[in-house]
């Protein structure tokens, strides 16, 4: 199971082995949204600084990005090879980098949901 607090403990993002991720408020437990897209097991999921956003990592090789109070999913990033063990958001929020089983970082633009930039060269995954 992933779980997730946002920036102010006003969300808690969980994903369950098997499911979709699924939004929380942490401070009345109601539940929130459920993201629904991935094909495969999310292995991460991360707030955005300013807890806008989150960002789901899956075996599916794609990383998504989604709105916390909608849930509608604003990008679907595609590059990797492999699993996406991970998806961090920038301390500005404009950039998620990505770390795979393929051996790659890659750094994202949130505005625009392209991979400009590829760390290649690692002799293993990248956690």
């Amino acid at each position: 199971c992933v779980k997730e607090a946002g920036p102010e403990g006003g969300q808690v993002g969980t994903a369950p082995t098997g499911g979709p991720a699924r939004l929380w408020n942490g401070t009345t437990g109601t539940a929130g949204p459920v993201l629904r897209g991935h094909i495969d097991q999310l292995i991460s999921a991360r707030f955005s600084p300013d807890g806008s956003l989150v960002s789901t990592a899956s075996r599916d090789r794609t990383i998504r990005l989604w709105n916390v109070e909608t849930g509608a999913q604003t990008a679907e990033l595609h590059g990797h090879r492999s699993w996406v063990n991970d998806a961090v958001f920038s301390p500005d929020g404009q950039q998620v980098a990505s770390v795979s089983v393929d051996w790659q970082i890659r750094l994202w633009d949130v505005a625009d949901a392209d991979s400009h930039v590829v760390l290649a060269g690692h002799q293993n995954d990248v956690l």
